[in-house]
């Protein structure tokens, strides 16, 4: 089941047309990432002092509905891929 982390949309996220910025959903995404590795007991801060770190490598988003404005609720979906896995910090990735 993925991950949902509720957000509402605010005002200065909107672009010139009155929508949602569609590089706003980038810092969504994180936002709902850091959210399901605190909800998982994965904490940043905790994932770094053990030699952990994040690294994102790419990203690609798929609008498949109308636009978000000012004062929409919204739910970010998180799924990880398989390569979204933790390497310690200086390992390369295969």
């Amino acid at each position: 089941m993925p991950h949902r982390h509720p957000v509402k949309v605010r005002f200065y996220e909107l672009d010139p047309y009155g929508h949602l910025n569609h590089s706003v959903y980038v810092q969504l995404f994180e936002t709902g990432r850091v959210e399901l590795l605190d909800e998982v007991g994965l904490g940043l801060h905790d994932l770094e002092a053990e030699g952990f770190r994040f690294v994102v490598t790419q990203i690609a988003t798929r609008f498949r509905a109308l636009p978000l404005w000012a004062g929409t609720p919204w739910s970010s979906r998180r799924k990880s891929s398989r390569s979204a896995v933790p390497r310690r910090g200086g390992d390369s990735a295969s």
